[in-house]
């Protein structure tokens, strides 16, 4: 596959970037430790509206009581008062289930801006999870979480647009990626990318209408840790 050439999700309404194991921040902590370190993170996002309502994700997989799990990044985007959307392979497998108590296992991390001051939110509990594989099929299988927050956020909250995706189509993406660390802290940037969403393509041929569940976009990579970013249209919707 062209590196150019990206499948996004489209389930239902809510589109999101997914890629196989498209998450960083990959490394091994305790829960205390993990805790801790999420007020150390640097995050620096960008000044456009919709940015306010993108954040990096931290989740922590594998953990026991005294042993060290694995902490990794992705995308997540605010889509009510206390719920976010992300992709599902961004979620522990264990807390997949519907109802999973997620405290202490997901948080979501947002950059300061001019209108906001920076923000951690903790997650309550999975509302949904789809069923995702680990091999080269995951890239064309519904890939969406949607996960409830502790807490509310006075962040504004990303509308879904019901409209689809046409034949070069252009839209943003708003990713969330690792950029170094530091002291084994570390540090993210948020950035846009522009897609153009391309139709009638040898590698997704399927992907003919503007609401096909699939949808396939030119000049817009993967990226580490991009996994869950909103694909916006000209008027700040998701797609």
């Amino acid at each position: 596959m062209s590196k150019k050439m990206t499948p996004f999700l489209l389930p239902l309404i809510l589109c999101t970037i997914t890629a196989t194991n498209a998450h960083a921040f990959t490394r091994k902590a305790t829960l205390s430790e993990m805790t801790a370190k999420l007020g150390k993170v640097s995050f620096t996002a960008l000044e456009q509206k919709e940015a306010a309502s993108v954040g990096a994700l931290i989740a922590f997989h594998n953990p026991t009581a005294s042993s060290r799990g694995t902490s990794a990044n992705c995308t997540g985007f605010i889509v009510g008062p206390n719920t976010v959307a992300t992709s599902s392979h961004c979620i522990p497998d264990d807390l997949k289930t519907a109802g999973s108590n997620c405290s202490d296992r997901i948080w979501i991390l947002y950059a300061k801006n001019s209108r906001f001051p920076r923000e951690t939110m903790v997650c309550d509990r999975v509302i949904t999870a789809a069923k995702t594989f680990s091999n080269a099929d995951q890239t064309y299988t519904p890939d969406y979480a949607l996960l409830q927050m502790r807490d509310m956020t006075k962040r504004p909250i990303l509308k879904f647009s019901r409209l689809g995706l046409l034949q070069k189509q252009k839209t943003v993406v708003l990713k969330v990626t690792e950029i170094g660390t530091k002291a084994n802290t570390a540090s993210f940037a948020m950035s846009k990318l522009e897609c153009t969403a391309k139709q009638r393509t040898s590698i997704l041929p399927t992907f003919t209408r503007g609401d096909h569940p699939i949808a396939l976009f030119s000049n817009c990579p993967v990226e580490i840790g991009a996994s869950g970013s909103p694909v916006l249209d000209d008027n700040g919707d998701v797609r």
